[in-house]
């Protein structure tokens, strides 16, 4: 999943510190770095910021392991091939799957990107950095230059507007050597039914988190 699917399926959390965590993981590979697991529990601190990695874990397994998961981003993959460029050098499953996340986010803009992002700003980024290289997970300064641009920029807001989600399929597409996709008509690939199914996986993904305890 991506920030706001985290985010929304997590009962939109208002602890700075959860929200944070659960956008941990995929902040940090956008500067070229990993958190791929749980690092083990050295002490009581960081409570609220391990509780929103975990949950992040928790819900990429059971998005990922979803039916609907497979056969939404298996039937996006097949729609937009024909939009691809350069098809030979194209694979569907990875840009269906991709896709896929980046669309749901688009749905939840106008719902979450606003709390989000304040909730972010609130931040202990510090502290964080502390618990990262505790685990040696990232050098000190690299969470903040991370978070300074994600925060400046806030591009999650831009996959709602016209050609945001396909631009940011483009950028995530060539960081992974992957050919472009031509720009294309989002209602044409994914439709009322695909929205429908959209939901359900993501109430499918609050749910199993709802059932479980993360303290």
């Amino acid at each position: 999943m991506n920030y706001l699917s985290h985010y929304s399926t997590a009962g939109s959390p208002q602890d700075p510190e959860i929200v944070l965590g659960l956008a941990l993981p995929d902040l940090l590979s956008s500067g070229r770095a990993r958190i791929r697991r749980m690092p083990p529990r050295q002490s009581e601190r960081y409570g609220q910021l391990r509780g929103g990695l975990a949950m992040h874990f928790a819900g990429d397994t059971v998005f990922h392991s979803h039916p609907l998961f497979l056969e939404l981003s298996r039937g996006f993959g097949r729609k937009i091939f024909e939009f691809a460029t350069e098809p030979q050098k194209y694979r569907g499953s990875f840009v269906g799957h991709i896709f896929l996340e980046l669309w749901l986010d688009s749905l939840l803009v106008p719902a979450s990107a606003d709390g989000f992002y304040s909730l972010m700003a609130e931040a202990d980024i510090a502290g964080a950095e502390t618990f990262l290289a505790l685990h040696g997970v990232a050098s000190p300064g690299t969470l903040s230059a991370i978070m300074e641009r994600f925060m400046e920029v806030q591009f999650l807001r831009k996959y709602a507007e016209d050609g945001g989600v396909v631009y940011g399929l483009n950028r995530i597409m060539h960081r992974a050597g992957q050919s472009a996709i031509a720009d294309f008509d989002i209602e044409a690939v994914a439709g009322e039914g695909e929205k429908l199914m959209g939901m359900e996986l993501l109430g499918e993904v609050a749910a199993a988190l709802r059932s479980r305890n993360f303290d």
